[in-house]
């Protein structure tokens, strides 16, 4: 296991994670919708798309293409060596989810408050936490503190090969 791993959220349903460098199975796929079980109330259904390969250099590209927010993970707190990501966008859809409403109201640029940033940071940890647990035969891996704005900085080359994994989110009761 080398390299950068990186869960980013693209589109559709609830959202769409991705974690970068890591063997996907059904059975973590549905531990993850487990935990979106626990906090959303509802059945959930998370699958795993196919395994990307790309260049560590890349990731700028990414991370600077829309707002987001950020979970680093690594064998250290200060140390990350991959990172968990979705768009503002899909995080006021999840807090607005987690705080009762049905519908998304507000401009999903805006700040989050700190209830809906510390709601979202414990739906975001429980997620890491139940992929990384996957990984502990091999890696020693830990979520890290609290979510944040501003990407993490894994130390790695541009040139240093990387993979990301997708997992779609939805919701049985969602008409998104």
């Amino acid at each position: 296991f080398n390299g950068l791993q990186h869960f980013e959220e693209f589109q559709g349903g609830l959202g769409v994670a991705q974690f970068v460098c890591a063997p996907t199975t059904p059975k973590v796929a549905a531990a993850i919708a487990g935990q979106f079980e626990h906090f959303f109330h509802c059945e959930m259904t998370v699958v795993a798309a196919p395994i990307t390969q790309q260049f560590a250099g890349t990731l700028r590209e990414i991370t600077a293409s829309e707002e987001r927010y950020y979970l680093g993970f690594g064998p250290a707190k200060d140390n990350p060596c991959g990172f968990f990501s979705i768009t503002a966008r899909t995080a006021l859809r999840w807090v607005t989810r987690l705080l009762g409403d049905a519908e998304l109201k507000d401009d999903a640029n805006r700040p989050l408050a700190s209830l809906e940033e510390s709601l979202l940071g414990d739906l975001t940890s429980a997620v890491v936490e139940t992929f990384l647990a996957a990984l502990r035969p091999h890696q020693d891996l830990h979520p890290g503190e609290r979510i944040t704005r501003e990407a993490p900085v894994p130390r790695s080359e541009p040139t240093q090969e990387i993979c990301t994994m997708v997992f779609a989110v939805t919701g049985k009761d969602s008409d998104e």
